[in-house]
């Protein structure tokens, strides 16, 4: 699911449990990467590539570690959008820190980023097993514009044999050459 809306300029509701800091170290950034990759293992298992997920670091250029106290338990990511004055968000959370406040302050994060680095509107990418940040962003009033449906398990099949091509011939120059005469004559 993809949701547009326009960051809000206002501040994150303060009752979260959860901060958030600037993935601006060597090792912050490692960290980030890591609760990435961990995060889509489980969200997005389909389309994991074979050498393993991209680092968040890569793409992003913007990064902010999620905090529970002093331990990192979440990700996001800000990038430029292909529109002018969008940017793309990326949420990630540990499996057992999914819980809905969690969520919604990691929506938060995102669309507080994007309004604090002048974006006029922001595009949270979910992948479709991520029901929980697809639950927070609806919840925070972010629209689906669109969706990608992937056949996860093959479907019954009959497998036909397949119909045997006749086989073909090809003629020599000469014996066009013949055939060419025949036809004219004709």
């Amino acid at each position: 699911m993809l949701a547009n809306r326009p960051p809000e300029l206002s501040k994150i509701r303060t009752s979260y449990e959860l901060s958030s800091a600037p993935a601006d170290s060597k090792k912050a950034m490692e960290v980030a990467n890591e609760i990435w990759r961990v995060s889509q293992d489980v969200d997005d298992t389909l389309f994991r590539p074979p050498s393993g997920w991209w680092p968040i670091s890569g793409w992003a250029s913007l990064v902010a570690l999620l905090l529970r106290g002093s331990n990192p338990v979440g990700v996001v990511g800000i990038a430029p959008a292909a529109a002018t004055g969008h940017a793309e968000a990326r949420l990630a959370l540990l499996s057992q820190e999914r819980s809905a406040d969690a969520a919604h302050y990691a929506v938060d994060v995102a669309t507080a980023l994007a309004a604090r680095f002048g974006y006029a509107a922001v595009t949270i990418a979910i992948p479709g097993r991520a029901e929980w940040a697809q639950v927070a962003a609806a919840e925070r009033e972010f629209e689906a514009s669109h969706s990608f449906r992937v056949l996860e398990r093959p479907a019954d099949l009959n497998v036909v044999a397949p119909v045997r091509t006749p086989t073909i011939e090809i003629a020599g120059l000469d014996q066009l050459e013949e055939v060419r005469r025949a036809l004219n004559e004709a």
